[in-house]
C-alpha cells in the first residue's frame, strides 16, 4: 500500500509519522523545499538503517548466519 500527503505541517507530518507505521511506502509533498530538505537531513540523522534493514527481514533474521548478516549489512550500505 501507498500513501502519500500533501502540506508538511503539523498535521501532515504527524499523519505521515503515524502512517509509517503500518505503510511501508509514505510519500510526502510539501512546496516549501527548504522543509522537505530539513526533513531528509532529520531522517538521515535519526533512521538506524541497520535495524530497519534487519526488521525487513522478516523470520529469516533470525535463522541467518553472522557471515550473511554481514554480507547483507554490506549490501545495505552501498544502497545508501
Amino acid at each position: 500500500m501507498k500513501i502519500g500527503y500533501m502540506g508538511m505541517s503539523h498535521l501532515g507530518l504527524v499523519s505521515s509519522i503515524c502512517s509509517a507505521s503500518f505503510c511501508k511506502k509514505i510519500i510526502c509533498f510539501d512546496l516549501n523545499i527548504k522543509k522537505i530538505n530539513q526533513l531528509k537531513i532529520i531522517a538521515k540523522e535519526t533512521v538506524d538503517i541497520r535495524g530497519v534493514g534487519f526488521y525487513s527481514l522478516g523470520s529469516a533474521r533470525k535463522e541467518i548466519s553472522n557471515d550473511q548478516k554481514n554480507t547483507y549489512l554490506n549490501l545495505k550500505q552501498i544502497d545508501q
